[in-house]
């Protein structure tokens, strides 16, 4: 470019025209800095630009915690029932306390029921279960349910070889059902007998003197 304008206009039209595209190019120039970020700290920029991580989302995916297991119910167990025994698991006798007596006494009679099996067994022994009876020949004397007032099957558990008793005394006297007293008995020889639901045992043997 020549210093001195050339040409057939004026010179001052020439030097304002060197102004105007001066001024426009150095306008041209700037706006291209602003364009690409002239003029800013690329430092910054890009601080500014790069997102951080928030810490939930460094931490990873939260997995809820685990319900402690409900507890399971505690169930008692029930204990076991011994079986019914069978009759021909009991062993039945019925013992005088003596093998004689005098006229007027009152003979005690024990009543004894032994399982014979190897497990408990249940089975009734209650005053509507058992029954004592005293006999003179063929005939009946006596019987412990004839004044009995106790009721019920009372039934029990019978370990193997460990025997029930029950123990009654008989008054001496001849009764009969319904606690109907008679006469003392008579001198003579008496038998006890047993009876345990359909089980029936005769006992000892003994004797009434005058």
């Amino acid at each position: 470019m020549a210093l001195s304008p050339v040409g057939p206009l004026p010179a001052s039209t020439y030097w304002r025209r060197r102004l105007v595209l001066l001024v426009a190019l150095i306008v041209v120039v700037l706006l291209a800095r602003m364009a690409f970020g002239g003029g800013s700290d690329p430092q910054a920029s890009a601080t500014a630009a790069t997102p951080h991580p928030s810490t939930a989302a460094s931490a990873g995916p939260q997995r809820p915690s685990p319900s402690p297991a409900a507890a399971a119910p505690v169930v008692a167990a029930s204990p076991a029932v011994a079986p019914a025994c069978g009759d021909a698991a009991l062993q039945v006798t019925a013992v005088a306390d003596a093998d004689s007596y005098a006229k007027g006494a009152a003979p005690r009679f024990t009543l004894s029921v032994v399982n014979t099996g190897t497990t408990a067994c249940r089975r009734a022994l209650g005053p509507d279960a058992v029954e004592l009876r005293v006999f003179s020949g063929e005939d009946r004397i006596w019987s412990s349910d004839d004044c009995s007032k106790g009721t019920g099957q009372g039934v029990l558990e019978l370990p193997p070889g460990e025997p029930r008793q029950l123990t009654v005394q008989w008054p001496g006297k001849r009764t009969k059902p319904g606690c109907v007293t008679g006469d003392t008995a008579a001198p003579g020889t008496y038998r006890v007998s047993a009876r345990v639901g359909a089980i029936v045992r005769q006992g000892s043997v003994f004797r009434i003197t005058g």
